[in-house]
């Protein structure tokens, strides 16, 4: 009985681990993006653009991921947990949909209509770092549990004897 809540604490401290570094990691991405594309259009933001900047991708890169992980994908995953259809299939799937409406999203949100190679560059540099995100989660969070089968309470009396 140890073993089973032992178990069952690590696989929610997986998942816990996973919600908190997912969007982080996309956090890192879309600011690597934002270093590497600026120089090219001439942009070398300083003092309170900088500023502004920093806060661009905290909210883009952290905020509306965490919030669309915890609105969307905490259901999701234990909804598919509790089926015992959780897999790779079924985390990649949404994360492609979720990779396009991110980088429309983030398109959206950078003037696209008064720098739009700007917009696209970012946007298209932010589809990546969605599905990167989503790997990142499904190899954190959920490769482990769904290779763990828990096992029957038969199983372990099998074993005894």
């Amino acid at each position: 009985m140890k073993t089973e809540s032992k178990g069952i604490r690590l696989r929610a401290f997986r998942l816990f681990t996973a919600f908190i570094l997912t969007p982080l990691v996309l956090m890192i991405w879309v600011g690597m993006s934002l270093e590497a594309v600026m120089p090219h259009f001439g942009a070398h933001p300083d003092g309170p653009a900088k500023v502004v900047l920093g806060l661009f991708v905290m909210f883009v890169g952290f905020g509306v991921p965490f919030s669309c992980l915890l609105c969307l994908g905490l259901p999701y995953v234990f909804v598919m947990l509790g089926k015992g259809r959780l897999n790779l299939l079924t985390v990649g799937l949404p994360t492609l949909l979720l990779a396009i409406a991110y980088g429309l999203g983030v398109y959206r949100s950078l003037l696209y209509y008064r720098h739009p190679a700007f917009a696209r560059s970012i946007a298209l540099l932010s589809l990546p770092g969605v599905i990167v995100s989503g790997l990142f989660f499904y190899f954190v969070g959920v490769w482990k549990i769904v290779q763990e089968k828990p096992e029957s309470p038969g199983d372990s009396i099998a074993r005894r004897e």
